[in-house]
């Protein structure tokens, strides 16, 4: 998260709000940057095309041999910490539950997973996503504000989806997409 909010942030001052976050939905893993910006000093296309431009950076110049192995020991290090609370004992187990996973020993195994992860793995990881190759998907939201404010709003005119910008890649009929999707089950990992 810190070359994230240090490169789009404090370098390029993109926004007021810049995150990143890793996710897990429903077994598809993935990651999100989110950079909220004013909508006159940047346009969403500009801050989009930061975020790309950053990511080709952090793969060139993040993922050596020491930041990787620092990232993988913090990790490992989050993970052996103890329940402090009775509470953060069940709210983790409970979770194991609520998902129907049973790994009550996910910690352990996650470090075990770590402690065997290589450079060469992370980048062979991440390179796909930022090639932006076929076997990976990326969803681009922007979300505009008026310039000045708005009296009375237009349900219809006002919130609609709509293509900013056409690729190949850019979806633009919904429920064609839709229709075109397999149905596969939810993993669970």
């Amino acid at each position: 998260e810190e070359p994230v909010f240090d490169t789009l942030r404090t370098q390029e001052q993109l926004g007021y709000s810049v995150h990143s976050i890793n996710r897990n939905t429903f077994g598809v893993l993935g990651f999100s940057i989110t950079v909220n910006t004013q909508v006159t000093k940047y346009s969403s296309d500009h801050v989009d095309e930061r975020i790309e431009s950053f990511l080709k950076m952090f793969l060139d110049t993040h993922l050596n041999q020491d930041k990787v192995m620092d990232a993988v020991a913090s990790l490992a290090k989050q993970k052996v910490r103890a329940d402090v609370t009775l509470e953060e004992e069940v709210s983790r187990n409970w979770s194991e539950i609520l998902s129907c996973e049973y790994l009550f020993n996910r910690y352990e195994k996650e470090i075990d997973v770590l402690n065997g992860i290589s450079l060469t793995e992370v980048v062979e990881f991440f390179t796909p996503l930022v090639d932006g190759q076929s076997s990976c998907r990326k969803l681009s939201v922007h979300v505009i504000g008026a310039k000045e404010k708005v009296e009375q709003l237009d349900t219809e005119k006002d919130f609609c989806l709509s293509v900013i910008k056409t690729r190949d890649q850019v979806i633009q009929d919904i429920e064609q997409f839709r229709q075109k999707l397999k149905i596969h089950p939810v993993l669970y990992i």
